[in-house]
Formats: C-alpha cells, sequence, structure tokens
C-alpha cells in the first residue's frame, strides 16, 4: 500500500531548503549568539589544528546543517521519547567534552588528546544514534 502523507513531504521539503539555505537569519532560528560564538571558537581550534582553513569551514558549515536539521526536526516533534532521551544524554557529553576542554586550557600541560578523542567520538555516536531515522546517509557522514 502506498502510504503518502503531506506532512513528511513538508518536513523533507523544509530540510532540503535548510540544506541549500545559508542566510545568517535563517540559521538565527535554530542556532543562538552563545552557539554561534561556540562554533567561531571551534572553527579557530580547528583552523588552527589542522592548519587548512578550508578544512576548518567545512567542518564548521556541516556541524552548523546538521544543528539546523535537528533544530528543523525537535520544532516538528518528530523525536520519539526514546530519541528525546538520545538527545539529552549527547547534550550531556557534549558539556563534558567542553568543560573538559576548558579544564585543559586553564591548566598548564594537561592537555589529554586520548581524553578528547574520546568524548567526541562518543559525541559523534550519540548524535548518529539521535538521526538514523530521520536523516540521509550523506547526512550522516557529516
Amino acid at each position: 500500500m502506498d502510504v503518502f502523507s503531506s506532512k513528511d513531504m513538508a518536513m523533507k521539503v523544509q530540510k532540503k531548503i535548510l540544506s541549500s539555505m545559508a542566510s545568517k537569519s535563517s540559521v538565527q532560528m535554530f542556532i543562538d549568539d552563545t552557539t554561534s560564538e561556540i562554533l567561531d571558537e571551534l572553527y579557530r581550534v580547528s583552523k588552527e589544528y589542522s592548519g587548512n582553513k578550508g578544512e576548518a569551514q567545512k567542518v564548521i558549515k556541516d556541524l552548523v546543517k546538521i544543528a539546523v536539521k535537528i533544530g528543523v526536526l525537535f520544532r516538528n516533534n518528530r523525536f520519539s521519547t526514546e530519541e528525546l532521551g538520545v538527545a539529552t544524554d549527547f547534550k550531556k557529553k557534549l558539556h563534558q567534552w567542553a568543560m573538559t576542554a576548558i579544564s585543559f586550557y586553564e591548566v598548564d600541560f594537561t592537555f589529554d588528546k586520548a581524553v578528547m578523542a574520546e568524548l567526541l567520538t562518543s559525541c559523534r555516536d550519540l548524535l548518529l544514534k539521535l538521526v538514523n531515522n530521520h536523516l540521509t546517509p550523506k547526512s550522516h557522514g557529516r
């Protein structure tokens, strides 16, 4: 049986439009000033670490796209109760990563690349679990 839902179709169109629309006002609906400042700092660190401006910009661009798509899904109540739990776990893990990064910055000679990599890998895994049923494999690759 062919199942058609205009709501699902509207969601797909909205995600598609947002993926190609990069205007500041459209992104501000989903990314606040604090998040923007954090992404700017992440860009700076990524650029410094990789030594490649283009690669750093691509990383941030991909993060923004995923954040906006998750915002669209959340605003349209597309996440199940279980997925909302995963989102909460992701938020906690990302906060732990940020606090660890700040700690490493504030205390000289304490940076541990393995700890940061492990936390980021956990964040990635939780994020993939969250969007698994909602985004395309191309978005998963981001």
